[in-house]
């Protein structure tokens, strides 16, 4: 600035040497603060050579705006340290009067993943073991049991997938797939497909499903064993559409493959193929993404198997909210009359569009409890015995490409392109007094809380029966 001038050219003016022609103590307080009033060294350096002091000064003045460099450079880091911690500080004030706790475990592009890998297609993650990532010249394998440690590969893949519980590594080239135990580097087993596979996916330790445009087969780990085909895609599901998702159900006799298309006005529209391998029967959904669970239902001895899904339907209404079923899977086809059955409404969460569609929906197995993640980053937490939602939040601006569970009860998603992997589960501390407090349900409140033995479940019982006692309900009380 012009003031900043001024009070530097006065600064200069007052600069004076000893009898020698020397540096006084004077002299470096005004380099000093020439420096402090951010005027650049080659600057400092052309004024004082107007005073014959260029050569001896020359080294001050680097030393002095290596130091305020480095101050620099220290408020910096110090500015960094105080952002993360206030990010850190508020993160674990929202975790503690929210149900959901989600925070990010690594980042791909942080580890030298490229950014044109990390998308569908390219990079996999088949469970909490390892992560793996397909560029033009390198196969990558992270192993989050490891510190999360690298090893590229100097192979050529269009796509790899992992063992989710074995370190065997599956890759595919063209029609080729070949399937190597990364312990013993011996390759297992091989084969040459008729035609080439769009979507492959482990369903299990011992098997591998392969989609192609027209079929669905499953690759036994047994030595000899070659791809058996399943079943055919249905027309709706095939050729014109990406596949995104295969499930197989824990009896194994259901099969549900998902695929999308683009419609009208560029809508994204889903189609799902349910199979009954026993019944060798299909049924079409109209949605995006489903799974399978098997619950342990009050007053049941035996487990149900469900199948979760959405549906949207294309010709629905502008605006419909999407409806999540629950329903009983057994031998004689879907569920009715006195089986399980449950059909509620998905809500739209604030600043969310009308065209925001589910793309994942991950069951936690060991509390039976739902995540759905949509295409714009929102999350929400259903509970599979209801179907009620009970908590929504908007996890990242990025889609979320791939996921998985674990056997502790989390979710794991990757962003596209972004590679942050996240890492989402409940908030056992928090989850029934927000149900309580927040949704004001009493009901599903003490439902979560004896399912999942939490704290809250004996004063929840106790108060219950307790009310209805004072009611006169004493059948219920009993019930109870």
């Amino acid at each position: 600035s012009l003031a900043s001038a001024l009070e530097v050219n006065t600064s200069l003016n007052r600069i004076n040497l000893d009898g020698n022609n020397h540096i006084n103590a004077d002299l470096l307080r005004e380099i000093h603060q020439l420096v402090e009033y951010n005027i650049d060294e080659p600057m400092v350096a052309m004024w004082l050579k107007g005073l014959r002091l260029g050569t001896i000064v020359d080294s001050e003045v680097k030393m002095s705006v290596g130091t305020k460099k480095q101050r620099e450079e220290d408020n910096q880091e110090s500015e960094r340290i105080v952002t993360e911690e206030h990010e850190r500080s508020q993160r674990e004030e929202e975790e503690a009067n929210t149900p959901v706790v989600y925070h990010e475990i690594l980042n791909l592009r942080q580890l030298g993943i490229l950014e044109t890998s990390i998308k569908h297609g390219l990079t996999s993650m088949s469970s909490d073991n390892w992560i793996v990532c397909v560029e033009p010249s390198n196969v990558i394998l992270i192993n989050l049991k490891n510190n999360n440690q690298i090893t590229r590969y100097p192979i050529q893949a269009e796509s790899v997938t992992m063992n989710p519980v074995n370190d065997i590594i599956a890759l595919r080239s063209g029609t080729t797939l070949l399937i190597f135990n990364l312990n013993t580097m011996v390759r297992m087993k091989s084969h040459v497909m008729a035609e080439p596979v769009v979507f492959w996916k482990w369903t299990g330790d011992a098997n591998l499903a392969l989609v192609t445009t027209t079929s669905v087969y499953h690759w036994g780990m047994g030595a000899k064993s070659v791809p058996q085909k399943i079943f055919d895609c249905n027309p709706t599901i095939g050729v014109h559409s990406e596949i995104i998702n295969y499930q197989v159900s824990p009896d194994e006799y259901w099969c549900l493959l998902g695929g999308t298309s683009t419609g009208e006005e560029g809508v994204v529209n889903g189609n799902m193929q349910l199979f009954s391998r026993e019944k060798k029967k299909h049924q079409m959904i109209q949605g995006h993404t489903g799974s399978f669970a098997m619950l342990r239902l009050f007053g049941r001895d035996d487990p149900a198997q469900v199948l979760c899904f959405h549906e949207k339907k294309a010709d629905s209404p502008h605006g419909e909210p999407i409806k999540l079923f629950v329903i009983e899977l057994r031998s004689d086809g879907l569920s009715e009359g006195t089986r399980f059955r449950i059909v509620t409404h998905i809500p739209v969460p604030p600043g969310a569009d009308d065209d925001d569609i589910p793309v994942s929906l991950v069951v936690d197995q060991k509390d039976e409890l739902a995540f759905l993640i949509t295409k714009m980053g929102f999350l929400s937490l259903f509970d599979v015995h209801t179907g009620k939602p009970i908590y929504t939040t908007r996890m990242t601006q990025d889609a979320i490409f791939t996921t998985c569970d674990d056997p502790y009860g989390a979710m794991y998603g990757i962003t596209v392109r972004t590679g942050n992997v996240m890492r989402v589960t409940f908030n056992s501390k928090t989850l029934v007094p927000y149900i309580m407090k927040t949704l004001n349900d009493r009901d599903l409140a003490i439902n979560v809380a004896s399912r999942l033995n939490l704290p809250e479940a004996e004063n929840l019982w106790s108060e219950e029966f307790e009310q209805l006692m004072s009611a006169g309900k004493v059948v219920d009380a009993a019930k109870l």
